[in-house]
């Protein structure tokens, strides 16, 4: 078995949706793609969102990503996501975390991305959604190979 993302439009923090950034997406490989990621989750009951990066790699049979002309979508879609993502902060409205091994940055630039972190909780699904530098919300699902 490995794990496909199917865009699912109803927001349920607790499944852990992803947001990609289709920029990323298309400038990817044929044979696998490292792209900028926002998800969500839940933790101690509270909605937590996280910055991050994850491989994309051809699913299945497949040798290669379709043509980028697909689109974005299409190339998350048949994409093998069992290798998952790092994450780089993360956000829940109080506790702001780096992790220690993201690149080193300035107090300015963490406050930085600490307020966008905190603009994109507070208008969850809403603030990625109506940004078309991001595509999704997508769900992990487990899919035949």
């Amino acid at each position: 078995m490995s794990t496909a993302l199917r865009k699912i439009d109803k927001f349920t923090p607790s499944q852990n949706p992803y947001w990609f950034n289709a920029a990323d997406v298309l400038a990817g490989t044929r044979k696998t793609t490292h792209v900028r990621v926002v998800w969500a989750s839940r933790k101690s009951g509270r909605t937590v969102v996280t910055q991050g990066t994850y491989m994309l790699f051809p699913r299945g049979h497949r040798s290669a990503f379709p043509d980028p002309a697909v689109g974005a979508p299409a190339i998350v879609e048949a994409a093998d996501t069992r290798y998952g993502g790092e994450w780089t902060y993360r956000w829940d409205g109080q506790r702001f975390q780096e992790n220690p091994t993201a690149p080193v940055k300035s107090p300015d630039e963490l406050i930085e991305i600490r307020e966008n972190l905190d603009r994109i909780l507070i208008g969850l699904p809403k603030s990625l959604n109506d940004d078309t530098a991001w595509i999704g919300p997508y769900y992990k699902t487990e899919v035949d190979r």
